[in-house]
């Protein structure tokens, strides 16, 4: 079995990586190149933005999706049977949890929104924090993007990304400031129902 293009200590997409993921989307490479940028790219980075990740890390995702998928070993290019974006797109899905784990960790809870002791267990910490992952998955693309990128920031930087937010949404602050508090609210309740029944 061929060896994967890839290893920990990976920094980006290789040459062998992509010529390995080229052959394997189509024999032609300039075509196969079309395919992958033109086509599977933008699906992704559609699909990670209808996911409400900022455009920006819609990209970084993306690239993250086909540097994973070139690094699969050669046997899996020649065994592969169905579409490659339906396999892009599971990937994808992985990634797109990787992302969410991230951004529990750097993005706090306002503080009404806490729900536990200052000195809760580690257990707890993590109960809560897989409640809040539930909560906000289950939230509206438009909804997750707004409750975590509203409280992003210190001071002066958030109230930057919040005009910023509020110019993209094409809505006023004090609107955007009103939808903010009925989605902390709706997610507050889920996650007090979540830790509720984790604890039952």
């Amino acid at each position: 079995m061929d060896a994967s293009p890839c290893d920990e200590n990976r920094k980006g997409l290789t040459q062998e990586g992509l010529d390995r993921l080229l052959a394997w989307l189509h024999a032609d490479p300039e075509r196969a190149g079309r395919i992958l940028y033109e086509q599977i790219r933008p699906s992704l980075v559609g699909g990670f933005r209808a996911h409400a990740c900022p455009d920006a890390h819609a990209d970084d995702l993306a690239d993250e999706t086909i540097l994973r998928v070139s690094c699969e070993p050669q046997e899996f290019f020649d065994t592969y049977v169905g579409e490659p974006l339906r396999y892009f797109r599971r990937v994808a899905h992985y990634v797109h949890l990787e992302y969410l784990r991230r951004q529990r960790k750097t993005v706090p809870l306002p503080e009404d929104m806490e729900v536990r002791a200052p000195a809760a267990p580690d257990e707890d910490v993590e109960r809560e924090y897989g409640c809040l992952e539930e909560c906000i998955s289950h939230l509206r693309p438009n909804s997750r993007d707004i409750v975590l990128q509203y409280y992003q920031g210190e001071r002066r930087v958030k109230i930057e990304l919040r005009k910023a937010l509020a110019a993209r949404l094409d809505t006023k602050l004090p609107q955007l400031r009103l939808k903010a508090h009925r989605i902390r609210a709706t997610l507050k309740d889920c996650i007090v129902n979540c830790l509720g029944q984790k604890a039952a």
